[in-house]
């Protein structure tokens, strides 16, 4: 999977011995595309949030346009 767009904003730091938790959603996925969002965080303080678009891996067989 290449990748097309990658944007990530920083709004806060974990402290030492916080439990950092990781999550990813896919938003939407086409035929050449997927989209995605995301965001770690420590409880519900919000660190970091992603969005991010992918280029898709061509399917087996198929001719790369």
């Amino acid at each position: 999977m290449a990748t097309v767009q990658l944007s990530c904003n920083i709004l806060a730091a974990a402290r030492e011995g916080e439990e950092v938790y990781g999550e990813a959603h896919v938003e939407r996925a086409t035929r050449l595309l997927t989209f995605v969002s995301g965001r770690l965080r420590v409880g519900e303080r919000t660190l970091v949030t992603a969005t991010g678009v992918f280029r898709n891996p061509p399917e087996t067989g198929a001719v790369s346009i």
